[in-house]
């Protein structure tokens, strides 16, 4: 595809599975992001100032995957999501269940319309979970 590009192209870029090294600067715009992932040549870093024009949007919490028992918290706007398995026949997996009544959702859709999540308690093995 990039050989296609050519100089004045308005182009979207996602790297996938970037990991967050640092936070730099308060909140809003103005923010650096130090990241860094891998490619075919090795590791490597980079960084972007978080603006208006860049979106950022969590896939895996620092914490882990979402676990039966685990309780997450979304920051932004400060709803509590209980972890259980999921209950329908023929999917496998986890669901997150507000503490506001609204239906259970899928981790990937709560990462990314109320995310990042925070993990807020998680029990020792074998204490609490379904599994």
């Amino acid at each position: 595809m990039s050989e296609k590009l050519v100089s004045g192209d308005v182009v979207e870029i996602t790297i996938l599975n970037a990991t967050v090294q640092e936070v730099v600067g308060q909140g809003g715009p103005g923010r650096e992001l130090k990241f860094s992932y891998e490619t075919k040549g090795g590791p490597a870093q980079n960084g972007v100032f978080l603006g208006w024009d860049v979106r950022v949007r969590q896939v895996v919490p620092a914490e882990g995957e979402p676990r039966p028992g685990d309780v997450w918290t979304s920051p932004c706007c400060g709803t509590r999501w209980f972890v259980t398995r999921q209950l329908d026949t023929g999917n496998e997996g986890v669901v997150l269940v507000p503490d506001d009544g609204e239906e259970p959702k899928a981790p990937e859709y709560v990462m990314w319309y109320h995310g990042p999540l925070r993990l807020a308690y998680r029990p020792s093995d074998g204490e609490g979970s379904d599994g």
